[in-house]
């Protein structure tokens, strides 16, 4: 059994639109991704620039996996978006459609059973929250919105990144969610009670049951990583050898 991930995607988006976020995951071995992105709604190929930066960040991370995890901040910034806008340009050419039209937000993790070491790559209003050790709180904060959010094809977008190589150590799983969802899961700067219990259960089901219920009117989605199954992989594995 490999990592236990979810993804629950929820809103319309403005105007009627179908929901803008994108969410991709791969496994290779010791190597886990999940990936997600939300497409700006005020762009006319907010959606599909958020697949495809999800699929390219994903596919990066995941064949790529030993060289992010030992690399600088600097090279992670400088190889990640370069592939991500790489891969916008050439759908923008190949459609005759301007590259801002494809414009997301894009969070991931690669996270390495073996070693217990993850590297987390944020650009944008995104959250990424941790819980372990019967405790939970914020891995990686939004970056701040005030003046406009910063997005793939934002210019100079790397200053903006949060990227780094960190211990998984207690670490029990990971929650990556857009704006919409982690909105709702605050009270000001706290988070809610029920938040807390939902992460420290690992009840996504009660999560997911939650935002329905909250009726959330922008795009909510969120995707989790359950280290604790994934290091149980790499403990029946060393039982066999």
């Amino acid at each position: 059994m490999g990592i236990e991930w979810k993804v629950k995607m929820y809103g319309k988006g403005l105007c009627g639109r179908p929901n803008q976020d994108q969410c991709r995951s791969a496994e290779n071995g010791s190597y886990l991704v999940v990936s997600l992105a939300d497409g700006v709604s005020g762009c006319s190929m907010g959606r599909e620039g958020a697949r495809i930066a999800c699929e390219a960040l994903t596919n990066l991370l995941i064949k790529n996996s030993n060289y992010f995890l030992n690399c600088s901040r600097e090279q992670t910034v400088k190889f990640a978006l370069s592939h991500v806008l790489c891969e916008l340009r050439r759908e923008s050419e190949k459609n005759n459609i301007p590259l801002k039209e494809y414009a997301s937000t894009i969070a991931g993790v690669l996270y390495d059973r073996t070693d217990d070491r993850l590297l987390y790559f944020s650009l944008g209003d995104s959250m990424i929250l941790a819980s372990g050790n019967d405790r939970c709180g914020v891995l990686v904060m939004p970056s701040d919105s005030r003046n406009g959010c910063c997005v793939t094809t934002t210019q100079n977008a790397g200053s903006m990144v949060k990227t780094d190589v960190i211990r998984a150590e207690g670490m029990e799983m990971l929650l990556l969610c857009t704006d919409g969802a982690w909105k709702e899961l605050f009270s000001g700067n706290r988070m809610k009670p029920e938040t807390i219990a939902f992460l420290l259960d690992q009840d996504l089901d009660e999560l997911e049951s939650y935002l329905e219920w909250r009726e959330c009117k922008d795009d909510c989605s969120f995707a989790a990583m359950n280290l604790t199954q994934a290091r149980k992989k790499v403990s029946a594995q060393a039982c066999l050898v």
